[in-house]
């Protein structure tokens, strides 16, 4: 769960487990059981789910685990399931490019990166204001952005690819409303989206029914001001204009 909540972006994350099993040695005329730590089972995690392989003794069948090894020694930073596209602190912190801090002698992360959602460039900011900590499901992430001044909220999360995408749904609704206001005003601003590889792939490449995948969708919106921020008669005036607008 952690790997997965670790950086924006994180489609899976690969997990080797090792296992102690009950072993039988005969010796002389009596049994002698122990416990040994030599079993190792792949488990594969997304955002649909897990998958886990076989196990196997990688002290019996060394020759398995060696070949285990080497290729996933050969794995770039996408197949570790990493996002270098949408968070640049992975490809930093990989490549030794992470300004190290003497005092507390830590890395220094940037503060904020440029990335390109469908050509369109945004500053993507570390500071997130909203986050889940999950392993299944959507995963929610919203972290600030910005474009030439403009704040942004990018929302980063997983819905199923089947459903609609939530860009579309707005485009329809300002068109829906046909110039109203009491609808018009009330919609979000999209200035830009992208969307990314779903769940699928991984079950294919082993023979499993894609079941329903999920896909890792980016969309960034206006930022608006929380209503906490208005007193009085504005404060008022703004939660009328949410309950007209939900009622509407």
């Amino acid at each position: 769960m952690e790997m997965l909540c670790a950086s924006y972006g994180v489609s899976h994350s690969i997990n080797l487990f090792i296992v102690g099993m009950l072993m039988r040695l005969p010796f002389c005329v009596i049994d002698v059981h122990f416990g040994t730590d030599a079993n190792m089972w792949i488990l594969y995690a997304d955002r649909q789910g897990c998958i886990q392989s076989h196990g196997f003794n990688f002290i019996q069948d060394l020759p398995t685990f060696f070949v285990l090894l080497l290729a996933l020694q050969r794995l770039d930073l996408a197949r570790w399931g990493l996002n270098p596209g949408l968070d640049a602190r992975v490809r930093r912190a990989h490549q030794g490019l992470l300004v190290p801090n003497n005092e507390e002698g830590r890395t220094r992360e940037p503060n904020e990166w440029k990335i390109n959602m469908n050509g369109v460039p945004v500053m993507l900011n570390r500071e997130k204001w909203h986050s889940t900590l999950t392993m299944t499901g959507r995963g929610t992430v919203i972290a600030a952005g910005r474009n030439d001044g403009q704040l942004l909220a990018v929302k980063m999360y997983w819905p199923e690819a089947h459903r609609p995408k939530e860009h579309m749904l707005i485009h329809d609704a300002r068109v829906a409303g046909r110039g109203d206001s009491d609808i018009i005003n009330h919609l979000p601003t999209v200035f830009a989206w992208q969307d990314f590889e779903d769940t699928s792939p991984i079950r294919y490449a082993v023979g499993l029914e894609a079941g329903k995948p999920r896909r890792l969708r980016v969309i960034a919106l206006q930022y608006l001001d929380p209503i906490t921020t208005l007193s009085k008669e504005e404060f008022v005036r703004a939660w009328l204009d949410c309950v007209r607008c939900r009622c509407h």
